[in-house]
């Protein structure tokens, strides 16, 4: 079952839409532009310090073991081989996840500038938790087995810096304005001092505006005309749109222009899109909170006593799956997807089976015969 579409992205946005006092995101995602397509973006050095902070962290988790050896555990030089075979687990299974899981057209779609494969850029945004998760999966009981180390115990060192690598991570999509959150309801108690308008809501109208109304609107035809559209083009790729697939593509390129305006500090296309858009939950930082700090702590409260090998990685895992089922009651869902069986996005799908999974990897971890490793206190 499919929820309408059409009663959940842009129609109730008419209620809550004209509040002038909501921020509208205007975030540049450079820190630094080269050119139109090169230059050092936040998105990645979100990525860089995450990396970075989740290395120091295993590090420290390292030598703090070797105080009290036990067989297959890591030594400290071994843990900078291990962090980076972890950051390629997490690079090609976030994009390879998110492209099986929400994307798959990014498969067979090339581009004329490089990389020219769209499943390679990164650094655009398009990064699967879940599909990352995996990939650290992987990375752990390749180097694991590598190393003659013991698997468990690995995976447990590495959610610490999961939880803080997450964090940078969802930083980086509020950044990006990407996987932003859900309209907020006129009569809702959230504070309008953290709801956010984002520009990128305006993909949201050529998908499900069945009636071009916003698309075809003077403020958003004035708001082309600033980037070189004449309305006479913008109207008539408007009018096209239902029958020409071309004239989605020239659409969604000037959007592309006017989020990319927007973030540069046009204050006058700010000023001729805002009214139009909807006053949004920041998902992303409700989601950084939950997935980063929250975790971190739990994570850390529950290793304060010693545990068998792998009982913290599998309720760390656990407890992701509950908080990341709950951050995506704020957050939109993919739109090519949409809402899915009872009302639940593709991520909250996801959530649910590694809920399972990782419930019965708990009960393996905690029924096996191997002795406890040292705790927080």
């Amino acid at each position: 079952m499919t929820l309408p579409s059409h009663c959940l992205f842009w129609e109730p946005a008419q209620r809550y839409a004209m509040q002038s006092d909501v921020w509208v995101h205007d975030l540049n995602p450079y820190l630094v532009r080269f050119s139109d397509h090169l230059g050092i973006r936040w998105y990645g050095l979100s990525y860089l310090a995450g990396f970075l902070a989740s290395a120091l962290i295993c590090y420290f988790l390292v030598r703090r073991q070797s105080k009290d050896p036990a067989p297959g555990i890591m030594a400290p030089h071994q843990v900078g081989n291990f962090v980076s075979a972890c950051v390629f687990g997490t690079l090609i299974g976030g994009r390879l996840g998110y492209a099986v899981f929400y994307a798959p057209r990014l498969f067979l779609t090339t581009s004329a500038q490089p990389p020219y494969w769209e499943v390679l850029k990164i650094w655009s945004g398009g990064m699967s938790s879940h599909g990352g998760l995996l990939g650290v999966a992987l990375a752990v009981l390749i180097f694991s087995r590598r190393q003659r180390l013991n698997w468990l115990g690995v995976g447990d060192l590495v959610v610490l810096g999961a939880s803080v690598g997450i964090f940078f991570g969802r930083i980086a999509n509020f950044i990006n304005g990407e996987l932003f959150g859900r309209l907020i309801p006129s009569d809702s108690l959230w504070p309008r001092a953290l709801s956010v308008k984002f520009p990128g809501e305006m993909y949201l109208w050529l998908q499900h505006d069945r009636t071009l109304g916003l698309l075809g609107s003077p403020s958003l035809t004035s708001a082309a005309e600033a980037v070189g559209v004449s309305p006479l083009q913008w109207q008539s790729s408007i009018a096209r749109l239902s029958n020409d697939a071309s004239s989605e593509s020239q659409i969604r390129l000037i959007l592309q222009q006017l989020i990319q305006q927007i973030g540069s500090g046009n204050q006058q296309i700010r000023d001729l899109i805002a009214p139009q858009l909807s006053a949004r939950y920041p998902s992303q930082l409700i989601e950084a909170v939950l997935e980063g700090p929250l975790l971190f702590f739990l994570a850390v409260w529950f290793w304060r006593k010693p545990r068998k090998p792998g009982e913290v990685a599998a309720f760390w895992l656990i407890a992701y799956a509950v908080v990341r089922i709950i951050g995506e009651q704020f957050r939109m869902p993919d739109a090519a997807i949409g809402f899915e069986l009872w009302g639940l996005t593709r991520g909250q799908w996801l959530s649910v089976a590694m809920l399972v999974a990782c419930m019965v990897f708990y009960l393996y971890a905690a029924t096996r015969k191997q002795a406890e490793v040292r705790g927080w206190r």
